[in-house]
């Protein structure tokens, strides 16, 4: 179990970093430019959105050439930024019409130091809510590849494989399955009371 927690950790913070940066570089394009970019970013959004994660997932692995630790990190960061990139936007449609922006605009400065110096820093804080949200996401969505044999190989542990394993031995040996089942909801729910202790730190509005 302990070890098998690296894997699953392992691939799950990969997955949402890569889906956080593509997601939110794209949000911040889309907010700051809007107009035809903005169309083209958001139809994609919506294109990746009407597709179930877990089928696009499952072919994304097959399509990358079968199971891997590369793999599967790519195939659930390329499933997850979508969302990171969806709220981008509507943050930085909201900033970007403050004063601060507006008078660094007026004083000379680019487009990319008013997104990297402004835009960005100010449009962080949901993101890092979602970044903790998005890991529960990440760590089941990993633990149903693996049961389904499409996660990291064997014989490296992961707490999907070891439920896939332990399935088979529920009337003799029921803690195979039920101790990886338990790690998977702890950690899960331990990542989504600290994505709520961020959101109450991190909101004005809720203090």
């Amino acid at each position: 179990i302990v070890y098998g927690t690296r894997v699953s950790l392992l691939v799950s913070l990969g997955a949402m970093a890569f889906s956080m940066l593509v997601g939110i570089t794209f949000g911040v394009l889309a907010g700051y430019y809007r107009g035809v970019l903005d169309n083209i970013i958001m139809r994609l959004v919506d294109v990746f959105l009407a597709l179930p994660a877990i089928v696009l997932a499952i072919a994304l692995v097959a399509v990358l050439g079968g199971a891997s630790l590369f793999n599967v990190i790519l195939a659930l960061g390329i499933t997850g930024w979508r969302n990171f990139a969806r709220v981008m936007r509507g943050q930085i449609l909201s900033i970007r019409e403050r004063e601060y922006v507006m008078a660094a605009e007026a004083a000379g400065s680019s487009p990319l130091r008013v997104m990297l110096r402004h835009l960005l820093p100010n449009a962080m804080a949901p993101m890092i809510v979602m970044g903790t949200l998005q890991m529960t996401y990440m760590i089941i969505t990993e633990a149903s590849l693996s049961f389904l044999g499409l996660g990291v190989p064997p014989p490296t542990a992961s707490w999907g494989g070891m439920l896939s394993t332990g399935r088979r031995f529920l009337q003799v040996a029921m803690h195979t399955a039920t101790f990886p089942g338990l790690a998977i909801m702890i950690t899960v729910l331990g990542f989504n009371l600290l994505g709520d202790a961020l959101r109450d730190l991190l909101d004005p509005w809720l203090r």
